[in-house]
């Protein structure tokens, strides 16, 4: 599927919302961006000065009042709007608009943000910034040996819980089994399709990158050991180089939120700096009820409490999120230590911290991965490091304590509940929470 560029914003005339492979004949123009660079220590994303994201407070209205909204905003802050693109198969979604910036008066896209931001009913728009997000580069030589058709989960029990993976999607010839999630189950999918790639704008969430398939191995490898039940729904919004837009990540959050039984969304990536971006927020805060989002804190040893460290989107704070952080031994790990002896040796080193935006440590290495296909003809390990891997790992002890009857308030508290509270650290993470791996 392509994005489409326009005014008409018809993308997937479908009964029920969901994707479909069938190609349009919809036109995609090239179109320039022009960088703002940041500076600084702290590595905060370049803005793209000629796009904003945006997201109408009332998505249903009739396209003549969206238009006559966007004409108002034009008029008003001195831009014309170029071309737009809609997330794939959600027309009444989050807008990406590119926009003439030489008119005289126009005061750039952050100061077009501030002024939305600060009075979101004027216009009936909220706005954001447009920038890069990168992960860190954890390559695994990809394998794409099998059909995706036959590792999608044919028939979903109601105690599997339901994982999203917002990531670089997953190599999902390296995993045995149907363990993929399976749109058919719910009514909000079209028929046959897990998960989305919005880099690829088609239904094959084929991992070229290599941190969402290990981010899975994680999550996957611990939920085997304790035969906990599961499927995956992995949501591809970063390429092969590991790097997404702002504005992918919205559309593949805006895409989770439309099945109504994911019940964790792990999200191991981040940027510093940019805060003014309410819309991926709202997303996440609008599956409050139902869901229960990990999100890593990044690993460059920064303290995130302080403004000129902000992180994000660990930084949130919202009732249904978790953010994590990761922890080191002073010296490698022996197979008779205790938990006491683990705690005895935590250092938080690489990872970033804060007392106040870090809700727990849990490891940041010491994660052994073996990727081999079924027939054993191929086989990689994998010994990844980062907050990435952290919060994948809590991610798998969060599903191992899913219970259906518990709302996403007493499942974090649950996992809050299996910390152990390490007076030293209390300075640097939220009550010195650690979740330990003593296995």
């Amino acid at each position: 599927m392509k994005k489409s560029i326009g005014f008409i914003m018809v993308l997937c005339l479908l009964v029920v919302w969901g994707c479909t492979t069938d190609e349009g004949n919809f036109i995609e123009n090239e179109v320039k961006q022009n960088i703002t660079k940041s500076t600084g220590n702290v590595p905060i994303p370049d803005i793209v000065n000629n796009q904003i994201v945006i997201k109408f407070n009332n998505p249903l209205l009739p396209s003549n009042q969206k238009q006559a909204i966007r004409d108002t905003i034009q008029a008003r802050h001195k831009f014309t709007i170029q071309s737009i693109e809609v997330c794939d198969c959600d027309p009444n979604g989050p807008e990406l608009w590119t926009i003439g910036i030489t008119q005289i008066g126009f005061l750039g896209v952050e100061e077009l943000v501030k002024n939305l931001d600060s009075n979101a009913s004027e216009g009936g728009v909220e706005g954001d910034l447009q920038f890069y997000i990168n992960i860190s580069n954890n390559p695994l030589s990809g394998l794409y040996s099998s059909s995706m058709s036959s590792k999608i989960a044919t028939n979903s029990s109601t105690d599997n819980v339901n994982i999203a993976i917002l990531d670089t999607g997953i190599d999902y010839s390296y995993f045995s089994g149907q363990f993929l999630y399976n749109t058919q189950n719910t009514n909000n999918g079209a028929s046959g399709i897990s998960g989305w790639d919005f880099v690829n704008h088609d239904k094959d969430i084929q991992d070229d990158h290599g941190h969402g398939s290990i981010v899975a191995k994680v999550i996957t490898t611990e939920l085997d050991i304790t035969n906990t039940p599961y499927n995956i729904l992995a949501v591809k919004a970063f390429d092969k180089r590991g790097k997404a837009t702002y504005f992918d990540v919205v559309c593949g959050m805006n895409y989770i939120s439309k099945l109504t039984n994911i019940h964790i969304i792990n999200m191991s990536f981040g940027w510093y700096g940019r805060n003014q971006q309410s819309i991926l927020r709202n997303l996440m805060d609008d599956v409050k009820n139902n869901t229960l989002i990990i999100t890593s804190a990044g690993n460059l040893g920064l303290n995130t409490d302080e403004i000129e460290n902000m992180h994000f989107p660990s930084g949130y704070r919202l009732d249904n999120t978790i953010a994590i952080g990761g922890y080191e031994l002073e010296s490698e790990q022996q197979n008779h230590w205790g938990v006491q002896d683990i705690l005895d040796r935590i250092i938080i080193h690489k990872s970033n911290y804060g007392s106040e935006n870090i809700n727990l440590v849990a490891p940041l290495d010491g994660y052994n991965l073996v990727f081999n296909t079924q027939a054993g003809n191929r086989i990689e390990t994998v010994h990844p490091i980062g907050t990435s891997f952290s919060a994948a790992y809590v991610t798998a002890k969060v599903a191992e304590l899913h219970d259906r009857e518990l709302s996403v308030s007493d499942l974090k508290n649950q996992i809050m509940l299996t910390t152990h509270s390490l007076q030293r650290i209390q300075a640097s993470i939220m009550d010195g929470n650690v979740l330990v791996r003593n296995h």
